[in-house]
């Protein structure tokens, strides 16, 4: 995000769940350009043992299907 102030606006809400090594944060959040508009719904897993991103899905996305 270009703006210093985005984040705090663009997320909706994050719900963190651990589960053995890994760890599974749902999101809902917003384009950059469209903080008013509609929230996605984001799913990323990573593993923090290793820390690396397994995966990451935009649920509500064009791109997505």
């Amino acid at each position: 995000a270009s703006q210093k102030e985005y984040g705090d606006t663009a997320v909706g809400y994050v719900q963190p769940k651990r589960e053995s090594n890994q760890c599974i944060i749902k999101c809902k959040i917003c384009i950059e350009h469209k903080i008013k508009s509609k929230l996605y719904n984001v799913a990323l897993i990573v593993n923090e043992m290793e820390e690396t991103i397994i995966s990451v899905q935009c649920h509500d996305c064009a791109a997505s299907e």
